[in-house]
């Protein structure tokens, strides 16, 4: 099974609001790890298994324990990077024959 590496982009925070937390939920597959980046933390690392359903909700917390709708994010963990091209082939003269 292979393991794809992704960076999850957060939005900033607005200036001026009572934000306190964020909490990122990663579903995969249907199974949810719940995280806390530190407010100001602007990209998460993500791992997913090539071919899963991965959903990505955000959602703020105020001082006063209100929760934020979510900002969520579907994708299938697709491999889309191309193997590195081949060296460079090199054609070296082995021999003649004469024809007549």
């Amino acid at each position: 099974m292979d393991i794809l590496s992704y960076e999850v982009t957060l939005p900033v925070v607005p200036a001026g609001s009572d934000v306190v937390a964020q909490r990122l939920d990663v579903t995969i597959d249907g199974v949810t790890a719940s995280q806390s980046p530190e407010l100001g933390v602007l990209v998460v690392p993500v791992e997913a298994p090539q071919d899963s359903a991965v959903a990505l909700s955000l959602v703020y917390l105020d001082d006063a324990g209100n929760q934020s709708q979510a900002s969520v994010r579907d994708f299938v963990a697709t491999d889309t990077i191309v193997p590195a091209a081949p060296g460079e082939m090199t054609v070296t003269l082995v021999g003649e024959r004469r024809e007549e």
